[in-house]
């Protein structure tokens, strides 16, 4: 097995243990099996993404108290991690959940915002990067990987993802962090993108797109709608678990193309395939969570 490979059995171990996904797996697992079919293509597991926020849709009840709320943002986010590695695998594209013990803290490091010397990432749902050269890395750990890429900076292309299931209530959010990671200077003087010598530029690409379910009914969204215009220009895209629409919003699946095109040769469908073909349990561990 790779590094790259254990670095993602070991994202893969993270989400799968946290009761956001865990405790509502029993609903979903059925679900993507019907949605897959009894023998699934690389068509069938792409358009799976179609299918995401009706699948999410499963675990909510009618409780929409505070806590619900925050489990049910978590567990999408775990949905997104979960898919988009389905899409990932066997490539060098990491999909994780953006914390201190699974994404490297040069990235980490680019992603830090300060206030008048207060740092703050907190709007970092999602770290999407590409590992260049994976090969010569020395090991899956997470400080061995870090040290890698401090010296491939320039070659890393990175998207931020924020996951909320809240579209009218989160969209100025994304709208204003994509503004502040693009701005090339700020006429403030306490306001600042990056530490430790390390920001968005340095990167060979840096862009930062929004997943929502949406939670309202998605035929509320017009293309004059004032949460779609608040991320209609987003850098990284606006996506969301549905077909696409165009004007709107596009399937969560079209992200993997969008940005790292250059990884599926022959395209992602195929390139599914192919991974099917290589490794026929590689789909029944994402679908027992068997990491």
């Amino acid at each position: 097995m790779t590094f790259v490979k254990e670095y993602k059995f070991k994202i893969m171990k993270q989400i799968s243990n946290l009761n956001s996904l865990s405790k509502v797996w029993d609903i979903w697992k059925p679900k993507i099996n019907s949605a897959l079919g009894e023998q699934p293509t690389g068509k069938d597991i792409f358009e799976l993404g179609e299918k995401l926020s009706a699948i999410f849709q499963t675990y909510e009840t009618d409780d929409r108290d505070q806590s619900t709320l925050s489990g049910g943002g978590a567990a999408w986010e775990c949905l997104n991690v979960w898919f988009l590695n389905l899409l990932f695998w066997d490539t060098s594209i990491i999909v994780s959940r953006t914390n201190k013990a699974l994404v490297p803290e040069c990235l980490r490091n680019a992603l830090t915002v300060s206030f008048s010397s207060i740092p703050t990432n907190t709007e970092s749902d999602v770290s999407i990067f590409k590992i260049p050269e994976s090969g010569i890395l020395k090991s899956s750990k997470i400080e061995d990987i870090n040290a890698h890429l401090e010296n491939k900076m320039s070659e890393i292309d990175f998207v931020n993802l924020q996951c909320k299931t809240n579209w009218n209530d989160n969209a100025q959010i994304p709208m204003l962090w994509d503004l502040i990671y693009n701005v090339q200077k700020f006429k403030i003087s306490n306001i600042s993108v990056g530490i430790k010598g390390i920001s968005p530029n340095s990167f060979s690409s840096f862009s930062y797109a929004f997943s929502t379910v949406p939670t309202v009914k998605k035929a509320k969204f017009k293309k004059d709608s004032l949460a779609v215009l608040r991320v209609k220009n987003l850098s990284g895209g606006n996506y969301w678990g549905h077909p696409t629409d165009h004007g709107i919003a596009k399937c969560i699946n079209e992200l993997a193309g969008n940005h790292f095109a250059n990884e599926f040769r022959g395209g992602l469908i195929n390139h599914i395939n192919e991974s099917l073909k290589k490794d026929s349990s590689y789909l029944d561990r994402f679908i027992k969570l068997d990491f």
